[in-house]
C-alpha cells in the first residue's frame, strides 16, 4: 500500500490531468462549432471533387438522387415531407433532369419499420414540387452502400452503366465509394 502522501499526489495528478482534458475538450468543441473552422473542415472534403467524371467513352445516362432526411409533419395522420438535405438534392436533381432529359433514379429505404421510405416521399415531392417524373424508387436501403448495392441492378436491368449521382458535396466521397464497388460509371454532381 502507497503511503497517504504518495496517494494524495496520485489522486491530484489524476485530477489535474482530467481538468485540462475536460478544458482541451471544450475549447475543441468552441472551435469545432465556429463556422469559419466547420466550413473550413467542410471545404476539404469537397476538393478534388469536379474531376470526378465517368470515362469519355461512358457518358451519364441517368441521375441517381441519394436519399437523405425526412420531416414528420404533425396532424390527425403524420405527413412525411423531406427534409433540408433532401429538398437540396431534390432541387439539385430536377435541375440537372430538365436539362439533360435523363431518367431519375431515387434511392433511400424507411428510417422506422413500417414507415414509408425516404426515396417515395421524395419521388412524390420531385413529381409534385418540381414537376419531373421519377422512373424507379430503390426503396429498401438503409445507407449509401446499400444505396449504390441496390440501384445498381435498376439500372443495369435498364441497360444504364453510367450514372450522375446527386448527393450533398461532404457526402460525395462516401457516395463514390459505394458506387466504384457497384461497377457503375460514377460522375459527381
Amino acid at each position: 500500500v502507497p503511503p497517504i502522501g504518495a496517494r494524495r499526489r496520485r489522486t491530484r495528478l489524476l485530477r489535474g490531468l482530467g481538468t485540462w482534458i475536460a478544458g482541451l475538450a471544450f475549447a475543441a468543441l468552441i472551435l469545432l462549432g465556429m463556422p469559419a473552422v466547420a466550413t473550413g473542415l467542410r471545404d476539404r472534403l469537397e476538393v478534388g471533387m469536379r474531376h470526378w467524371q465517368a470515362p469519355p467513352g461512358e457518358p451519364p445516362q441517368a441521375i441517381v438522387i441519394l436519399g437523405g432526411d425526412i420531416l414528420r409533419g404533425v396532424g390527425q395522420r403524420p405527413r412525411l415531407m423531406p427534409g433540408p438535405l433532401s429538398w437540396e438534392r431534390l432541387a439539385e436533381g430536377a435541375a440537372l433532369a430538365r436539362r439533360t432529359g435523363w431518367p431519375v433514379l431515387i434511392t433511400g429505404g424507411p428510417l422506422r419499420r413500417y414507415e414509408t421510405p425516404i426515396a417515395t416521399v421524395m419521388a412524390r415531392a420531385m413529381t409534385i414540387d418540381f414537376g419531373v417524373p421519377v422512373r424507379w424508387q430503390e426503396t429498401r436501403s438503409g445507407d449509401t452502400w446499400q444505396n449504390a448495392a441496390l440501384s445498381a441492378p435498376i439500372l443495369r436491368q435498364a441497360g444504364i452503366t453510367s450514372v450522375y449521382v446527386v448527393t450533398s458535396a461532404w457526402h460525395m466521397r462516401r457516395a463514390r465509394l459505394a458506387f466504384r464497388k457497384t461497377g457503375i460509371a460514377f460522375s459527381a454532381a
